[in-house]
């Protein structure tokens, strides 16, 4: 364990790759560069045949792909089906999918729904076990799961089931389109989030606080693309694409321990606290970033906890925020910077206990 001092350490995006077996593929918005894929890529996933069963974010997109087509004939996404499904209900939504791919598997390789931002209490339980069923029925198609799109405010229930999917589709080798995450960074990378954490649209992608404006939706679109690449066998060269790796959950931090390699004692206001996570818990040394899942517990005053990679001045941005007395858990992947992760504790007074459990390493 190391106390953070310096310049603050570049912050890694994790770019997921990876389509062999157990190993998930994510487009979030480290893969919006639609310049980062070939032209046989492009070629190969233009012949796929997808289907999406939307509404109206979904119909964002698909004007995307349009002007993305117009810019240069090569994405021709002719082949893609943007099937209009209304907004019925989050459950209907589902029962939809299941039954349209009943009725519509032969005629696709790739088949996925979408919520939208009006379903923010749909059930991830349900969800799964239809695209489980589905997965089990159709063992030859591909099927992509879906975060929530968010909105610039009030998303603390499309966060929950998002952090569920995600959580989920690394630890099981799904795919997984992440248009929240796409929709909470700006172009930069920097995402965009509330005092208490929880992601927000960045205005620039959106004119309503929703839906997707032009900008937004060749930004999504981008993702599309890179995601149909990879389903079409492609993967990208070593330039920042890494591999998940998962793991049997490892605790690598429990500050309620007094001392030791754990990382006690608890955070103190103001403190930031490196820990080396690379070669602990079957995290390699040279990994470039973790899935995990943080759990505070016994803070003595609310507050807000910030991570990022290595060590050195946090940027400003908050991880997960909590109570007095409260426990509150979140799942994240996290950057490593020589296997280093640091925290910073923005409490004003006081302290917590911080737990880190580690799923998986990416490399």
């Amino acid at each position: 364990m190391k106390t953070a001092h310096g310049v603050l350490a570049a912050l890694a995006f994790v770019a997921w790759s990876g389509p062999s077996a157990g190993q998930a593929i994510v487009a979030g918005h480290a893969q919006t560069n639609l310049g980062s894929i070939p032209d046989s890529a492009v070629s190969t996933a233009s012949g796929l045949r997808l289907m999406v069963r939307r509404a109206s974010v979904g119909g964002n997109i698909s004007s995307g792909l349009d002007l993305l087509h117009a810019q240069a004939s090569k994405y021709d996404r002719s082949r893609w089906a943007f099937q209009d499904r209304g907004n019925p209900g989050w459950k209907a939504k589902v029962d939809d999918f299941v039954a349209q791919t009943a009725l519509q598997a032969s005629s696709f390789d790739v088949l996925t729904m979408k919520f939208c931002f009006i379903d923010p209490d749909a059930s991830f339980t349900y969800y799964r076990d239809a695209l489980l069923g589905l997965e089990a029925s159709y063992p030859t198609k591909k099927f992509v799961w879906w975060t929530i799109p968010i909105e610039t405010s009030g998303n603390a229930s499309r966060q929950a089931f998002n952090d569920q999917v995600r959580s989920y589709a690394l630890a099981h080798g799904k795919l997984l389109f992440d248009i929240a995450d796409i929709e909470c960074h700006d172009a930069s990378g920097q995402k965009r989030t509330d005092a208490s954490g929880l992601e927000l649209m960045v205005d620039a992608w959106t004119s309503d606080g929703g839906h997707l404006n032009d900008a937004g939706a060749t930004r999504v679109a981008s993702a599309l693309w890179w995601l149909m690449a990879r389903i079409g066998g492609w993967s990208p060269a070593s330039g920042g694409a890494l591999l998940l790796q998962t793991l049997t959950p490892c605790r690598i931090v429990d500050t309620r321990n007094p001392t030791g390699a754990w990382g006690g004692p608890a955070l103190g206001a103001g403190e930031t606290r490196t820990f080396e996570i690379g070669g602990q818990c079957g995290v390699p040394a040279d990994a470039g970033a973790v899935t995990m899942n943080v759990t505070v517990t016994k803070a003595t005053a609310a507050g807000s906890l910030t991570f990022f990679p290595g060590a050195g001045v946090p940027p400003e941005t908050t991880t997960i925020s909590f109570s007095a007395g409260r426990t509150r858990a979140n799942n994240s992947v996290m950057g490593l910077v020589d296997g280093l992760l640091s925290v910073h504790d923005a409490q004003a007074t006081g302290t917590v206990d911080v737990i880190i459990d580690v799923s998986g390493y990416f490399r």
